[in-house]
């Protein structure tokens, strides 16, 4: 009988603990995937951040190799931004 009942009360509390965890996970999402403000105003400062990157890098006429690293660099990092948010 002991055993039955320690068994249940282990079961009971995984069960309790799985749930809440799972309750927490889709905690983060927004409403239906829409994008928050925060996150427009993160792609805004990026999108910013890109232009300047590229007036910077255009503005001789000229690519460096370093300037074309800058240039990729940035592009990801949007790129990463924007997948983000669309992700949660």
């Amino acid at each position: 009988m002991k055993t039955a009942l320690l068994t249940l009360a282990a079961i009971t509390l995984t069960a309790g603990g799985a749930m809440a965890a799972e309750r927490g996970r889709h905690h983060d999402r927004n409403d239906h995937g829409r994008i928050s403000s925060y996150e427009r105003a993160q792609i805004a400062r990026s999108a910013s951040h890109l232009a300047a990157v590229r007036h910077r890098v255009w503005a001789d006429g000229r690519l460096t190799r370093f300037e074309r690293f800058q240039l990729r660099a940035a592009e990801a990092r949007r790129a990463a931004i924007v997948s983000r948010a669309r992700r949660s």
